[in-house]
């Protein structure tokens, strides 16, 4: 029997690893078939879990809420009770905030070895199952039903030869599941110590709010008439990469990305001054030995921490360029993220491109509402009508599918200078 569980995990993520170590044997058999089974079954309608994920997540927020599993693993007819499905969104969700992110979704769904042909777990195997196909997460009686393995709902293998029929019409074949729903975990990478960064001294440090003289384009688009872009040019820049090094006081820290529709912002007449932030050394030890540069990222990565991960907010082909948005997802509640990040392509961006803030130095934006930069039409199925917009005061970007303006929160620095000390941050 050990033996069978140590094979029952091959191939299970690590964060799922974790869910089962202190489970009896035949819990860990059953969660390691459900997974394998999903795989099957996305494997017999000619899904890869990028697709299965685009068709499971109906509003696009590229991340999929418990009720948004649900749904989509009953299309498949795979039926989980409710506590079983909150554990699986735990032990799936690296990030912690309650929900699926693609990349996670992949690593717990992607093929793995000795997926094709299965592992063929008959329903009526397992107790209190019917064999019928799933239809309810929940029984007749309104209890919780164990978790059973079929065929979807009229028993075909395959829909739409994957997504041949487009995404929006097998995604109104879904059923609605509505489940009750996951908030983050509670103080996951909350402290520097949480995240394994030593103790650091701060003193001698202080962060400055400065003006982008220079910028590196991530990306842009030239108008066209007809449609496309509102606007004849629109651009997305980055400040430089400026580490510290021997001999240097100060670095600079990247915040988030900056819209335009001027070009280049340090060539843009008219508009305000685009903000970064400065980290700088106010005495002179730091300053005279090789390791100037760990003692700037040390100190950088304890007041200012990257982010854990991002959220894509919105997507478009429009004006032949890819553009994807991202909101980075800030380390704790103790922190906030200015702004968002752009990228050319559908990958995540590395956390390392951003920094988030304390939010004790933060007060909600006096730029409200947010500023429209320019917005775009759909195009197709896999583009959304949405737009950019300057946030905050610091002109950083934001971004909304559709053309309302973001709901959220955004926020500005109270002041224009931090001096590091203990509880300064």
């Amino acid at each position: 029997r050990r033996r069978l569980a140590r094979r029952a995990r091959e191939g299970v993520p690590v964060a799922l690893e974790s869910l089962f170590t202190a489970a009896d044997e035949f819990a860990i058999l059953e969660q390691s078939a459900m997974l394998r089974r999903v795989r099957c079954l996305l494997l017999s309608r000619g899904l890869s879990a990028r697709d299965a994920f685009a068709i499971f997540d109906r509003d696009r927020s590229s991340a999929l809420s418990c009720s948004e599993l649900a749904s989509g693993l009953q299309w498949l007819g795979v039926r989980l009770t409710v506590d079983q499905l909150h554990r699986l969104v735990r032990a799936v969700d690296l990030g912690g905030e309650g929900e699926v992110a693609m990349e996670d979704f992949k690593i717990a769904f992607s093929p793995k070895d000795g997926d094709v042909g299965g592992v063929a777990v008959p329903a009526g195997n397992l107790a209190g199952t019917t064999g019928s196909g799933a239809v309810d997460l929940l029984g007749a009686s309104g209890e919780p039903d164990l978790m059973s393995f079929g065929t979807a709902p009229g028993g075909t293998s395959s829909t739409a030869s994957a997504l041949g029929a487009g995404i929006e019409e097998v995604q109104r074949a879904l059923p609605q599941v509505t489940v009750p729903e996951l908030g983050p975990v509670g103080g996951r990478g909350g402290s520097a110590a949480a995240d394994g960064v030593k103790a650091v001294d701060v003193r001698g440090f202080e962060v400055r709010v400065r003006d982008v003289t220079a910028f590196s384009e991530v990306w842009s688009v030239t108008g066209h008439a007809g449609g496309g872009w509102s606007e004849p040019s629109v651009s997305v820049w980055a400040p430089p990469a400026d580490a510290a090094g021997l001999g240097k006081a100060t670095m600079r820290v990247c915040i988030g990305h900056y819209p335009s529709t001027q070009g280049n912002p340090a060539k843009a007449k008219g508009t305000p001054r685009r903000k970064i932030l400065e980290l700088a050394s106010t005495g002179s030890s730091v300053l005279g030995g090789l390791g100037a540069a760990d003692r700037f990222a040390e100190v950088a990565r304890t007041v200012l921490p990257h982010p854990r991960r991002y959220k894509l907010v919105w997507s478009t082909q429009v004006g032949g360029r890819p553009l994807y948005v991202w909101r980075p997802i800030a380390p704790s509640a103790d922190h906030l993220a200015l702004g968002f990040v752009a990228t050319t392509t559908d990958a995540e961006p590395p956390v390392t491109a951003v920094h988030c803030v304390p939010r004790k130095w933060c007060e909600l934006t006096h730029a409200r509402p947010p500023r429209r930069v320019a917005e775009a039409g759909g195009v197709g199925g896999q583009s959304k009508p949405g737009a950019l917009w300057v946030v905050n005061q610091a002109m950083l970007l934001g971004a909304t599918q559709g053309r309302n303006p973001p709901e959220e929160d955004f926020y500005d620095l109270r002041t224009t200078n931090y001096r590091l000390e203990p509880g300064s941050y």
